[in-house]
């Protein structure tokens, strides 16, 4: 919704599986009237969304999970940005057991130990 204030005239879908969380979405986008924001409460993989041009995901999975969402949702050139905390090194480790990425790393404003993962180009490993 941050995302959606400071850019008011581009397109955002939030995706929220927790009724009460998508509900309180709503009604947030109603009060700041923001005609752009799409809620969407189901569940990620449920989710009909179109071909996105950047994705995010806050605590939600570790990074080999959000991965087949970031394929599945993302436009060609789209770019999956992971806040991740201390077990950043080692979900990068494991997700690239089975996925390709383009990675780049920013320091997070809000720990020393957090990141910021950009992932562009996410392919599945072939066999």
């Amino acid at each position: 919704m941050v995302l959606a204030i400071l850019q008011p005239d581009r397109e955002f879908h939030l995706v929220e599986s927790d009724k009460r969380k998508a509900a309180f979405l709503v009604e947030a986008n109603a009060r700041l009237k923001l005609p752009m924001v799409r809620v969407h409460a189901c569940r990620a993989e449920n989710a009909k969304l179109p071909p996105l041009t950047a994705i995010t995901a806050r605590a939600l999975a570790p990074l080999a999970s959000l991965l087949p969402y970031a394929v599945k949702f993302l436009a060609p050139d789209g770019v999956a940005l992971f806040p991740k905390g201390k077990t950043a090194e080692k979900e990068l480790t494991e997700a690239a057991q089975d996925w390709h990425f383009t990675l780049e790393r920013f320091p997070s404003a809000t720990s020393p130990e957090a990141t910021i993962l950009r992932l562009s180009d996410i392919q599945r490993a072939k066999p």
